[in-house]
């Protein structure tokens, strides 16, 4: 699902980032708007092993973790911190509707949307 969203964000007017972010357990791809009038960044993530549990450890770790990285590596411009969209794709068997909600409603890092997905909806996508 990750390599769909990001080529919808590519052709939309947006450039990836060379960026290490150094999470092996996370498929991450930072983007920027082409357009230096638009000040904002999307953030697109998957986890290589996906659950609940993992989906809670991004709520409670690893978001903070990968916006601190972002802010302090000099590659984003200020507006990134209030500016930037994470958009987590997860399958939808293997996640809990109280997880994306809290997901989706934390306050702090990123604005994040949860994109669920079943086996069947992707083959259909793709």
């Amino acid at each position: 699902m990750i390599n769909l969203i990001n080529n919808i964000i590519s052709n939309n007017g947006y450039q990836s980032i060379d960026f290490d972010f150094d999470e092996p357990r996370f498929m991450i791809t930072l983007f920027k708007a082409r357009d230096e009038n638009k000040q904002e960044y999307f953030l697109s993530l998957q986890a290589e092993e996906q659950d609940n549990e993992v989906a809670i450890q991004l709520l409670e770790e690893e978001a903070q973790s990968i916006f601190d990285k972002v802010r302090n590596s000099g590659k984003a411009e200020r507006f990134f911190e209030k500016n930037c969209t994470m958009i987590v794709c997860h399958e939808s068997l293997k996640i809990k509707k109280e997880t994306i909600f809290s997901l989706e409603e934390d306050p702090y890092n990123f604005k994040k949307n949860v994109l669920t997905y079943s086996t069947g909806e992707l083959l259909a996508l793709q």
